[in-house]
């Protein structure tokens, strides 16, 4: 610190212990740049400096004065003004560094905590808007869910445990209130960026999202919101706001996802074992990756579908049991169940088959099919979401046998086979009007686009109502 602006401030001093009020209520005074200086110079503000004492500056004090044992008001009272012009005030990362190093040798709070530590928690977390119960210094389910929506809000590990880096981010700078993290959370079709991702994952896991996490607001994220908000409650608007933020990343919301279920997007060693319990049966016949996505979710349906459950694509408990029972129907015993199932299709079931093929356009998908049959897992996973169980894509090649003469008569949902002169066969979905939706092989996406793009070839309409 420099002579010139101590003796400034050692004058600030003088004035403050006659006329403390003054000086708080003289907002465009140069007293309070300098305030402002004084506390950036200590890592308390940052280097904004407008010469006034809002609600920011405000806050860099209380912070200034918590680091220093000083009465915390905000306010720049005399006992302030001097510690800062002493040379000898702590700085916010000498306070930080001596917080760490005290919480480092603190237990984790967590479920069955107690004791003063907890109601400290309680009380900052209530301030901050996420705890709105007792601070009462027990560790239950209230204190744990109001932890985990202060680490969502910080970026931190959503555990529910109070871990030395969250006490730290409870106590240093400013930490994000409830609100303040509601209001930046909100988002709204054509947005992109971080909050729509974080947007996307939690739908993902209340069931309603199972598109790709890409961080862009198009129309199957609108979709998505809506109907999150129509089953809570809320104007079904599809946009994002802060009270749909609010409930969602709660954690008090209604979930399609039935409790201790596990679904598309998750990604552990239950779901390994999962593929591997549906390969064993004949249901998966892909790589075990751990990752539950499109060709896991269609061997769930298969496997509900022929063992008499209802086809969610989630393996929740029923699933789960009926999984690894003795009796469970393997493949092999019910390919001709599903295959009869397959061919008393009609035409009913058109608008299903391309409403879900419309829905997953821009997604993600794994497209790993054998060259004979490209895009068969793709027509497989719409016709498993819709309710039709193809086993096989001999199924759909033998019943697709009417020429398609005019692209643009094949209706929205109807599957086309395209039978090219190399003898590799193509399938897709039609869109209408001589389009259709199908997975790029290359690209792992799925898209829309003229018939005349998917393949060249003989093209050839699967007839759902040509079994009957």
């Amino acid at each position: 610190m420099n002579r010139r602006w101590m003796r400034r401030m050692a004058l600030l001093a003088a004035l403050a212990a006659i006329f403390p009020a003054a000086l708080a209520e003289a907002p465009d005074s140069a007293s309070a740049s300098e305030i402002e200086r004084a506390l950036y110079a200590l890592g308390y503000h940052d280097d904004t400096f407008d010469g006034r004492l809002d609600a920011h500056t405000r806050t860099a004090i209380r912070s200034f004065q918590t680091a220093n044992d000083l009465e915390v008001t905000g306010e720049p009272d005399a006992a302030t003004l001097e510690c800062l012009e002493s040379g000898e005030a702590v700085s916010c990362r000498d306070y930080l560094t001596a917080f760490a190093d005290e919480r480092a040798n603190l237990p984790i709070l967590q479920a069955g905590s107690s004791g003063a530590v907890v109601s400290e928690l309680q009380r900052r977390l209530r301030d901050l808007g996420y705890f709105s119960g007792v601070s009462d210094g027990v560790f239950g389910e209230a204190t744990q869910s109001a932890v985990k929506r202060f680490q969502l809000a910080h970026g931190l590990p959503e555990t529910g445990s109070a871990d030395g880096a969250t006490q730290l981010r409870l106590r240093a700078g400013e930490p994000l209130s409830w609100e303040a993290f509601l209001q930046s959370a909100a988002a709204a079709p054509g947005d992109s960026g971080a909050q729509v991702r974080r947007l996307q994952r939690f739908l993902e896991q209340t069931g309603d999202f199972d598109g790709c996490c890409s961080g862009s607001y198009g129309e199957h994220t609108q979709r998505a919101v809506a109907q999150f908000q129509a089953r809570n409650g809320l104007e079904a608007t599809g946009t994002a706001d802060a009270a749909t933020c609010a409930l969602l990343y709660s954690g008090e919301a209604k979930s399609l996802r039935a409790p201790g279920a596990f679904g598309p997007g998750d990604s552990d060693d239950l779901v390994s074992e999962l593929q591997r319990r549906l390969s064993v049966l004949g249901y998966f016949e892909r790589s075990i990756t751990g990752f539950y996505g499109a060709t896991t979710e269609t061997a769930v349906r298969l496997f509900q579908m022929a063992n008499g459950l209802p086809s969610t694509g989630e393996a929740d408990p029923d699933t789960l049991e009926r999984l690894i029972a003795d009796d469970a129907i393997p493949l092999s015993e019910a390919r001709a169940t599903l295959s009869a199932q397959v061919s008393a299709q009609n035409g009913t079931a058109l608008p299903v088959v391309g409403s879900v093929a419309q829905d997953a356009r821009g997604r993600s998908f794994s497209a790993d099919d054998e060259d004979l049959y490209r895009g068969f897992a793709f027509v497989q996973y719409v016709c498993a979401a819709a309710g039709i169980p193809l086993a096989s894509p001999q199924e759909v090649v033998s019943l697709a046998s009417t020429p398609l003469t005019d692209p643009a008569s094949a209706p929205l949902g109807e599957i086309l086979v395209c039978r090219g002169a190399d003898g590799v066969v193509t399938m897709a979905i039609s869109a209408g009007d001589a389009r259709a939706i199908y997975a790029v092989p290359e690209s792992g996406w799925v898209l829309e686009s003229e018939l005349s793009g998917v393949a060249s070839g003989e093209w050839y309409i699967w007839d759902l109502g040509a079994a009957q």
